[in-house]
């Protein structure tokens, strides 16, 4: 990756002068942290500008490499954007002489985001994405550009103290080129994002029969789901196969699914193949569609209980100070 020098990009600190996010939508912030701290999932109190409690057992997260998935606008100079000006935390954390000019190289950027957002609670402000770093290369120069003769140890040691962690989850290697090379124990957030949740939700419920003459005979339910029952059916377990299809999900080939005691839901977290028959599931951040069955005593009279649940976002500031 090519070497990317805060102290020659005017444009991106005249963004942070004027009150102006660096990254649409995301808060860079001062410092990097750890993951664990920043794990997306999280709910956040806003009044202290930090998350406050786990992540919600059910509450997935996905990884993507690279940064095409994030929601940021403007994405030219999205990675230089990204750099965190490194003047006051490394320079401090170091005692650089004022002449002496740091910068930072972020490596291995991946986007961190809630996949199933099921366990969250509307109420709450919830920390929704995470941009981290596999490593950073810092460059300490003297004025002419000579780089600094600084100890790997003495810079692990210091970088740890202003990160807030300890030395041992840090390894600092210096290169041949006299720049340090960061990576951590696990990786480093550079910017979040906290959002607002908006759900809506259609349900419903449908007759489904599973009496044995029922047996192998496609029943419709809501939003065009076809369920097939298939034997065994127990009804002192409250077991059931079924065959779940739907002819608008054009690249779907559907599912079996055994309905039970410890599964009485079934879920479909395919967000592409439900926006592909709904406009508004494209524009959700989170849609899934779930179905519960219901056990009367007459196995005639049983009912599916069909779901579509919508997830939008609203961005909100997350409260934590100095964040770019």
């Amino acid at each position: 990756m090519r070497a990317l020098v805060i102290a020659l990009l005017p444009a991106v600190l005249i963004a942070c002068g004027s009150g102006r996010r660096l990254v649409a939508n995301y808060e860079v912030l001062p410092v990097p942290a750890a993951l664990s701290l920043y794990e997306p999932g999280r709910g956040w109190n806003l009044a202290l500008g930090a998350p406050d409690t786990a992540r919600p057992p059910g509450t997935s997260v996905e990884t993507h490499p690279g940064l095409d998935r994030l929601d940021a606008g403007d994405r030219r100079d999205l990675v230089a954007r990204l750099q965190i000006p490194p003047a006051g935390w490394i320079g401090g954390a170091l005692g650089l002489e004022s002449r002496a000019r740091a910068s930072l190289e972020l490596g291995g950027l991946r986007h961190v985001s809630v996949a199933d957002a099921r366990g969250l609670e509307d109420t709450r402000a919830v920390l929704w994405e995470a941009i981290v770093a596999e490593r950073m290369v810092l460059r300490l120069e003297e004025e002419s550009g000579a780089a600094l003769d600084l100890s790997a140890e003495l810079v692990r040691d210091r970088v740890a103290g202003a990160m807030g962690t300890q030395p041992a989850a840090l390894r600092v290697e210096r290169r041949a080129d006299g720049h340090y090379e960061v990576a951590a124990e696990e990786p480093l957030v550079v910017a979040i994002r906290v959002v607002r949740i908006e759900r809506t939700v259609d349900e419903g419920t449908t007759p489904f029969d599973l009496s044995t003459p029922a047996r192998d005979l496609a029943q419709p339910a809501r939003l065009g789901y076809r369920v097939t029952a298939q034997e065994p059916v127990d009804p002192l377990l409250r077991v059931a196969h079924v065959s779940i299809r739907n002819a608008r999900f054009v690249q779907w080939t559907g599912a079996t699914f055994t309905f039970g005691p410890e599964l009485p839901t079934w879920v479909n977290r395919n967000p592409q193949v439900i926006a592909g028959d709904d406009r508004a599931a494209a524009r959700a951040a989170c849609v899934w569609d779930s179905m519960t069955l219901e056990w009367p005593r007459d196995l005639a009279a049983c009912r599916l209980h069909t779901v579509r649940q919508y997830v939008r976002l609203t961005t909100v500031p997350s409260g934590l100070a100095d964040t770019r």
